[in-house]
């Protein structure tokens, strides 16, 4: 069964201040796994980046890369959990007592055109995302950059969004704090951007705090962010 994730739910903010560690690669661990199309992939992480790409294989990659302290290596208690289903993959990260004294990066390697459904929540650590597929991403601490079909929805705290969304046909909310957000979308979308503390730019025009598009459906992007700017554009055809 897929998750939805909040931050806010998921009490992964317990401290959004990492503890001072070495960052030394411990240990790299690597999974190959044989996904279906339009399957899913979620990911739950208090302390770390994920980056998914694609490559021309028919089978998917989870590697795992452990950073810490050397003269302490890595912590007894600490859990990197890789659940496979039919469905799809659930990928979480159990600190132990709920020290972050080292942190966990993902790398994902996932086939080409195989029309995934992405979940991820973080904290302390960048989302990157390069996949054909529909995402749904909340961080705090970290930048958002993506280039996808489509988004069910982005949130940040004191981090950027950048994202790329080629076949946008659904209405979803972007919002940060004290960051800035870059969108390109296709045409024809309702847009409503507001920015309390920075500029809203469309195509090169500039407009001050609030910008309303009247687009040719029902579908409506809502973006909101309070100490940023908000730059909009188009996909080219």
């Amino acid at each position: 069964m897929r998750k939805t994730f909040l931050i806010a739910a998921a009490c992964l903010s317990v401290s959004c201040i990492k503890a001072d560690f070495n960052k030394d690669l411990l240990a790299v661990i690597s999974e190959d796994h044989q996904l279906k199309t339009s399957a899913y992939l979620t990911f739950e992480n208090s302390s770390g980046d994920l980056e998914i790409i694609e490559w021309d294989n028919d089978f998917t990659r989870i590697e795992t890369s452990i950073y810490g302290d050397s003269s302490t290596g890595v912590p007894e208690d600490l859990q990197v959990n890789i659940i496979p289903s039919p469905d799809g993959i659930d990928c979480s990260v159990d600190y132990p007592n709920g020290m972050y004294t080292c942190s966990v990066d993902f790398l994902v390697t996932v086939p080409k055109n195989s029309d995934l459904t992405i979940e991820s929540a973080t904290v302390n650590g960048d989302i990157e995302i390069i996949a054909d597929a529909d995402v749904l991403v909340e961080t705090v601490n970290g930048d958002i950059t993506l280039e996808v079909f489509s988004s069910s929805g982005l949130s940040t705290t004191n981090g950027d969004i950048r994202a790329e969304l080629a076949f946008q046909s659904s209405s979803a909310e972007i919002e940060t704090v004290n960051g800035d957000v870059d969108l390109t979308l296709p045409a024809g979308l309702s847009v409503a951007a507001e920015t309390v503390n920075g500029g809203i730019s469309f195509m090169e025009e500039i407009h001050e705090d609030r910008l309303d598009i009247e687009g040719s459906g029902i579908e409506t992007i809502r973006i909101e962010t309070v100490n940023g700017d908000v730059s909009l554009s188009c996909v080219e055809e």
